[in-house]
């Protein structure tokens, strides 16, 4: 007499997803639209990846550009060469700093959400190998001591904004039940409006200093 917690599975019948539980059964009709899931997550992502992060892309990068003309403004005034400053940023946003700041986005969108879901995170870092002496004395020879202050006040209201958006959008996970899932999206958007307030807080800096003649 066989065993009925044994079930035998038939040649044409599709193999079973893994998860689901032993005995269960899954007909032709019913997982025939599995094999077009790839393609709708695909769409899926896509919309979530891309189109979702045009607005912030182009804000971040028109707060990059203004950075970069205030701070352009001042040198280009000495050598009579203020209209050399929109070629440049021009430039500079089309083949540098347009897909960096893209890159960055788009970590936050998708890169984070899947480090936080399957709970690894991995950090590179890269070492630049260039000419110390060179950079050394170009280093002295530019940056003074009000470029030190005005980097060590933005560094702790940099980290003022981080610490209380992480910690506001980690509390609004007290309570819940949802999982891997919401953990992802609250890491998502913890990385996202860091980077935009960030580039606004530098941005209202960099225009108070141009204001009063500190850059």
């Amino acid at each position: 007499m066989s065993d009925p917690s044994q079930t035998t599975e038939h040649p044409s019948t599709p193999p079973k997803p893994s998860g689901f539980r032993r005995g269960s059964t899954l007909s032709p009709s019913a997982a025939w639209p599995l094999a077009w899931f790839g393609r709708t997550a695909v769409v899926t992502q896509m919309v979530r990846v891309g189109v979702r992060s045009i607005l912030i892309v182009c804000l971040v990068s028109a707060c990059v550009g203004l950075i970069l003309a205030l701070q352009l403004a001042p040198p280009s005034d000495e050598y009579g060469s203020r209209e050399a400053v929109a070629n440049i940023i021009g430039v500079a946003i089309l083949r540098e700093l347009g897909p960096l700041i893209g890159s960055i986005v788009l970590t936050g969108f998708a890169g984070a959400s899947i480090a936080a879901e399957i709970g690894t995170m991995a950090v590179s870092v890269l070492a630049l190998d260039i000419p110390r002496v060179t950079y050394i004395e170009n280093t002295l020879q530019q940056a003074k001591m009000v470029d030190f202050l005005t980097g060590v006040a933005k560094a702790g209201i940099f980290g003022l904004l981080v610490g209380t958006i992480a910690c506001a959008n980690g509390l609004k996970l007290v309570g819940t039940s949802s999982g891997a899932d919401g953990v992802g999206r609250s890491t998502t958007a913890t990385v996202v409006q860091c980077i935009v307030a960030i580039t606004i807080a530098d941005l209202i800096f960099t225009a108070i200093f141009f204001a009063l003649k500190l850059t």
